[in-house]
């Protein structure tokens, strides 16, 4: 998620009505759209909103200032597409950025022990994939390595059937050679 997705996600949990949040969890809006629709209506950024805008846009020593764009208080947010309405991917993308932009909230709301314990938690969870995952690795080179060896073994056994039959094609030749000239 971009930095400017989670700051206008945050400032719709600051402002929205809960009519609002219901729609956004219910799909039925983007955070995109209710943080222009906030926006439209006059709401204002709250103090604590406005020191992290502050923070966020204050530039970097090698970017270019942000300059928040102008919007007219009558103009409305862009209309989607049909085809975003009805693309699985973007709705699945939306609803992903929803539940990381949800869980980030509630990891914020978190007190100072808390969030040592969860990403204490979250750390334990990740080693656990990590072993997993380094168990699979390692069966799967096991079984590569097996089937490489069985198909040496087999065209080894082919190269072996096949110079004994062309011993035997030339003892043939060479016996029927024989009765040839007798």
């Amino acid at each position: 998620m971009s930095g400017t997705q989670y700051r206008r996600a945050k400032y719709v949990a600051d402002n929205a009505p809960p009519e609002m949040i219901e729609q956004l969890d219910r799909g039925e809006t983007t955070i995109g759209q209710s943080y222009d629709k906030l926006r439209t209506e006059g709401k204002t950024v709250p103090a604590p909103a406005q020191a992290v805008l502050a923070m966020e846009s204050e530039p970097s020593l090698n970017s270019q200032p942000d300059v928040p764009k102008a919007k007219a208080p009558d103009q409305k947010p862009p209309a989607r597409s049909r085809t975003d309405e009805t693309n699985p991917l973007l709705e699945d993308l939306e609803a992903r950025q929803a539940q990381a932009v949800s869980k980030q909230l509630e990891f914020d709301a978190l007190s100072p022990e808390d969030k040592i314990a969860e990403l204490q938690r979250q750390l334990k969870d990740a080693r656990v994939r990590a072993n997993s995952a380094e168990i699979d690795l390692a069966r799967e080179k096991e079984l590569r390595q097996n089937a490489e060896n069985h198909l040496g073994a087999t065209i080894e056994s082919l190269r072996n059937r096949l110079a004994a039959a062309e011993a035997r094609i030339a003892e043939l030749e060479s016996a029927a050679t024989r009765e040839a000239g007798t």
